[in-house]
This record gives structure tokens, sequence and C-alpha cells, in this order.
């Protein structure tokens, strides 16, 4: 499954920001 920032923020109730954090501190990405 592949999702946009916005759309992982709406299923973990999290805002963009927080998301960003978290691809900071190291949660895996796929970058394209």
């Amino acid at each position: 499954m592949e999702v946009n920032k916005k759309q992982l923020a709406d299923i973990f109730g999290a805002s963009i920001r927080t998301i960003q954090n978290w691809q900071e501190q190291g949660m895996p990405v796929l970058r394209g």
C-alpha cells in the first residue's frame, strides 16, 4: 500500500509535521 504524508497522517491521527518528524527519526519511506 502506498500513501502520501497527508493520508498517513489521517491514518495515524497525527499531523503532517509529526509524520515528517518520524521520517527524520528513521521511519522507512519510499522516495520516488
